[in-house]
């Protein structure tokens, strides 16, 4: 493979990612949707892939008091907020 060749297949690899990643979600939610032997790990895939996500758009990880709602409440949300996953908006 020349180096125009190898260049060019990185280029490709960048944009053709994305299109791949939202078909391989789409067979693979389906798949988790209906019955059979594969659904199983078509949902333990689809969590795994959400993980991988949630860590890819990760934000800067505050502390249990700059995210706890008012009364007190540690809930998902507080959590997904620690760890960076979502914006404080309550």
């Amino acid at each position: 493979m020349t180096m125009l060749a190898a260049a060019e297949a990185v280029q490709a690899e960048g944009w053709l990612k994305p299109i791949n990643d939202a078909f391989t979600d789409q067979i693979i939610g389906a798949m988790a949707e209906g019955k059979g032997p594969m659904t199983t790990q078509a949902k333990q895939h689809m969590k795994r892939r959400e993980i991988e996500q949630k860590e890819a758009n990760r934000d800067q990880r505050r502390t249990v008091a700059e995210c706890i709602k008012p009364g007190n409440v540690i809930d998902d949300d507080v959590n997904e907020c620690v760890r960076g996953y979502r914006a404080k908006t309550w």
